[in-house]
């Protein structure tokens, strides 16, 4: 990533969910780094515990929470936890999401709802959670993140180009109950980013990596640095009058399309 962007989340309290690696993990990060008090999700224990020792050891200060989202019963105490552990929940990103790639004619049942559970059910029930701690503030912000899958369709990709997609409806109509309240929420869409996920998803096919990446009028793949100051642009301040919009994060790939 070229250039620095500085942000000031001291005494804030925020939640990323899909925290334990990836795009999460950099963001919880990011935001600690900038004086932010996380909580952080995940479904594996010992990964979240190294996470958390590898937090302390930086100087940083979070906490962590095992929950696998697809399980909607335990939203609602996750949620509770951090907001009596802080005592307020200043900013909530909605990270975890899962993809299982499937062909059309051979889609199974499961593998749809399993993507659809993690990537759309989830985090509409975590800001449904989130909002009366932040209603009674009288503020708050959150971000989803979203795909450039949400805009576009890639071979494979039904369940998750489809729960992707959702996530901007959702967003909308979040944007326009919750703003009078002085709640905002946006989404953003990263084209591939360098994950476990995306290399899992791109690496097995050069030819088709290749292609995609020529696409990309800044011809490459996004890190996950590249997402996080984004995703802090819009939990900050500086974006207090933004809420309901989608921005892209993809190199320009969509910049032509249509045309």
């Amino acid at each position: 990533m070229n250039g620095t962007v500085s942000f000031d989340f001291s005494e804030t309290c925020m939640i990323v969910t899909g925290s334990s690696k990836g795009i999460g993990k950099d963001i919880a990060f990011q935001l600690m780094a900038k004086g932010a008090r996380v909580g952080i999700t995940g479904r594996d224990t010992d990964a979240l515990r190294l996470l958390q020792e590898e937090a302390a050891s930086n100087g940083y200060r979070c906490d962590t929470y095992t929950v696998d989202l697809a399980q909607v019963e335990s939203i609602g105490p996750m949620v509770k936890y951090f907001a009596e552990l802080f005592g307020r929940i200043d900013g909530l990103v909605n990270c975890a999401g899962v993809n299982i790639l499937e062909p059309m004619g051979s889609l199974s049942a499961s593998a749809v709802k399993r993507v659809m559970d993690v990537n759309l059910i989830a985090p509409m029930l975590v800001t449904n959670a989130v909002v009366p701690y932040m209603k009674e503030q009288g503020c708050g912000s959150i971000v989803d993140i979203a795909s450039l899958s949400s805009v576009t369709a890639f071979d494979r990709h039904s369940a998750y180009c489809a729960s992707k997609e959702g996530l901007l409806g959702y967003v909308k109509v979040a944007a326009m109950e919750l703003g009078p309240y002085g709640i905002r929420i946006n989404a953003v869409g990263p084209t591939v980013v360098l994950t476990e996920m995306g290399k899992a998803a791109w690496d097995s096919d050069p030819v088709k990596r290749k292609r995609m990446e020529s696409s990309i009028p800044l011809g490459r793949f996004l890190e996950c640095d590249d997402v996080s100051p984004v995703v802090m642009f819009l939990l900050s301040g500086a974006a207090s009058m933004i809420t309901g919009e989608f921005l892209l994060i993809d190199g320009g790939y969509m910049a032509g399309k249509g045309i």
